[in-house]
């Protein structure tokens, strides 16, 4: 878990175990070669559990991964020992599916080997929302991705190939609202996801990834604001031909007969359904068991009206100017809007449990983000996108 000061504190904890202690004495061990060698033989891990929790910024993202299983043999910084054999896989958000393997080789010198593949299936995309805003300008509001990914490095230089499919994806703009901290560099994101999504809202592309592992210029920050932007870019760009045009027009008309759904209503300050909400869901059921393929993404909204129901003592003085009343729900304090975007999630997961256990299965439904938007006066709802 990283801390609110952007530091691992785990970090400290095993240079203590090491017989470290105190902040100059590591500063001083940073200076030096590090000494610690180590070969591990065999490490074996079953259905273990494992919580990615970062706090650095104002938005706090969380991702929990469950069912980890873990086969590391002759792991080693020692050039002398074979190379190690990873096989690795668990279920990110409990949902989706990783799955990775291969061996790693150390050289000497830090220098490294490795021959890895693998692949991720359903998995949400939603705990990315505070690094895509920070990095590209966006919000992530919905999506799942598919992936299947090839590394290789030769004396520490990266070759890599990811076939990349975002299932359902939407994004939008971040606004000042979201209280996500935005870099300024902002690109029309939005509008090339949207040209390439087919008719059951995926968007297919393929993502190569290049560089030297101990580049300092090379990180995850830089593969996911430069790289992936790039390789989203030249896809679209492919489709400008005349055959690339006909495409683009196929898959426009996919997406015009994508199946559409009524939104679920909500009392305000309320998740329970409603015998209204549990009609119009049982006749949602129908339809998707008729078009599997729907996918619709289950996307919990809360609203000004919750924040009067919740706290009604909240606007006292403000009732005669509506006006004023949108621009005091506009920008509650973050931990309003986390207990709203709660509700709002609370929601969301009443339909979806609702929906599954009348037979369909979890795989078939997108997780949205809760969303709170306080210029939003109509009734509090669910609501489904394709």
């Amino acid at each position: 878990m990283r801390d609110e000061r952007g530091r691992f504190p785990i970090k400290q904890e095993i240079a203590e175990l090491r017989g470290f202690k105190g902040v100059n004495r590591l500063s001083v061990e940073r200076e030096k070669n590090d000494p610690l060698s180590y070969h591990i033989r065999d490490v074996h891990l079953r259905h273990g559990t494992f919580t990615w929790v970062d706090r650095q910024d104002e938005f706090r993202a969380r991702l929990p991964v469950r069912d980890i299983n873990l086969n590391l043999s002759h792991f080693s910084n020692l050039g002398e020992h074979p190379p190690a054999v990873l096989v690795a896989n668990g279920r990110p958000g409990g949902f989706g599916d990783i799955q990775l393997g291969g061996t790693i080789d150390y050289l000497g010198e830090n220098i490294w080997d490795a021959d890895l593949t693998g692949y991720m299936e359903n998995v949400n995309l939603i705990p990315a929302t505070p690094y895509m805003a920070k990095l590209l300008g966006y919000k992530i509001l919905q999506g799942q991705m598919d992936a299947v990914v090839s590394i290789h490095v030769r004396e520490n230089q990266l070759n890599a190939f990811a076939d990349v499919e975002l299932e359902k994806i939407k994004v939008r703009r971040v606004r000042k609202d979201d209280q996500l901290p935005v870099k300024s560099k902002i690109i029309p994101l939005n509008v090339a996801l949207w040209l390439l999504k087919d008719g059951q809202g995926n968007v297919k592309f393929g993502m190569p990834v290049t560089g030297n592992i101990r580049d300092p210029k090379f990180s995850l920050s830089f593969v996911f604001s430069e790289l992936l932007q790039k390789a989203i870019f030249d896809a679209l760009l492919s489709y400008l031909t005349p055959y690339g045009i006909y495409l683009l027009v196929k898959l426009a008309w996919g997406r015009f007969m994508a199946k559409d759904f009524d939104s679920i209503e909500f009392a305000p300050g309320s998740s329970e359904l409603s015998s209204l909400a549990m009609g119009q869901l049982q006749q949602m059921v129908t339809v998707l068991h008729k078009h599997p393929k729907a996918r619709p993404g289950v996307c919990g909204i809360a609203n000004a009206r919750d924040w009067s129901a919740m706290y009604p003592e909240s606007t006292v003085g403000l009732r005669g100017s509506r006006r004023l009343l949108a621009d005091f729900y506009h920008n509650p304090p973050i931990f309003l809007r986390e207990e709203f975007e709660k509700l709002a999630q609370e929601r969301s997961r009443k339909v979806e449990r609702y929906l599954i256990d009348a037979g369909i299965p979890a795989a078939e439904l997108i997780p949205c983000a809760p969303d709170y938007n306080g210029r939003d006066f109509g009734q509090p709802r669910v609501e489904f996108s394709n």
